[in-house]
């Protein structure tokens, strides 16, 4: 899609100087064989975020149909981090601060590839959701540092999810925790790096369908 086209979708406009060669013969996604472990957790995530996106949005009563697309959206969110070196993803030492400006090109990286597409409203649609997905209710995320319902809601539900489902998750450097302790993180304040990152009403949804989110991560 054009630059001048892309603009006139009403979607938020972005630096195209960004050097992703999408969907040609010299597509070059930082992916290599010896990848392929942290490639398959990758993709087991995001498909955990696409189906508690669907559950958290019927809770927030979104229509079924909404639901249904707004699981599909969600499992696309962090196809950004294709291009993302895997080493950083599991570095178990914190993150240099070039390192960190890297991993936080996923969401921009991932807005462009699902951009590029064309122009069909689902590929916009999640596009909007991969930009928006590390933004923070309280403004303090990335990348355009949105305050509140300048965020999507289905960007906000998918951050809750996101989350969710990498503090269930084990990695190289954590061990996942149990249900009990993830939704103590998110919904009580137990992490202070967590306070004031996500909208309250879509906190609140995810304690009236708990059970429901811990039976979809198990699944």
């Amino acid at each position: 899609m054009s630059k001048a086209g892309f603009a006139a979708t009403g979607f938020p406009a972005l630096s195209w100087s960004l050097s992703v060669p999408l969907f040609s013969r010299d597509i070059k996604p930082a992916v290599q064989l010896k990848d392929l472990p942290h490639r398959l957790q990758l993709g087991r995530h995001m498909r955990s975020v696409g189906r508690l996106s669907a559950i958290l949005g019927a809770a927030l009563g979104l229509s079924p149909a909404e639901c249904r697309r707004l699981g599909r959206a969600a499992a696309l969110h962090d196809v950004g981090k294709l291009y993302v070196p895997a080493q950083l993803m599991d570095k178990c030492a914190a993150l240099t601060p070039d390192e960190m400006a890297t991993m936080q090109q996923h969401p921009r990286l991932g807005f462009v590839h699902l951009a590029s597409i064309g122009p069909n409203m689902f590929a916009r649609f999640a596009a909007l959701i991969a930009l928006e997905h590390h933004e923070n209710w309280d403004g303090s995320g990335y990348p355009k540092g949105l305050v509140g319902e300048e965020i999507g809601l289905e960007s906000r539900i998918v951050a809750v999810c996101d989350v969710y489902s990498a503090l269930r998750e084990a990695r190289p450097y954590k061990a996942g925790m149990d249900h009990a302790a993830a939704m103590t993180e998110i919904c009580d304040g137990a992490s202070p790096q967590l306070l004031g990152k996500f909208d309250p009403r879509v906190v609140a949804a995810l304690r009236t369908c708990e059970a429901a989110i811990d039976r979809a991560f198990a699944g």
